[in-house]
């Protein structure tokens, strides 16, 4: 799609967070991995999210 990818920002953010007083712990349950979407029937298949998410 054209978006910047800078993984290094999402390691800077979570440090900063991770930094506040009482944070015992971070979920990350999204990361912006965003691609062109296409509809299959009822469906959106998304082949190249899901790939990525096996790589990392």
């Amino acid at each position: 799609m054209g978006w910047e990818v800078y993984p290094e920002g999402i390691h800077q953010v979570l440090k900063q967070f991770a930094a506040y007083p009482g944070v015992d712990k971070i979920i990350v349950t999204e990361n912006g991995a965003a691609f062109p979407d296409t509809v299959e029937g009822n469906r959106i298949h998304d082949h190249k999210r899901v790939s990525l998410q096996k790589v990392l």
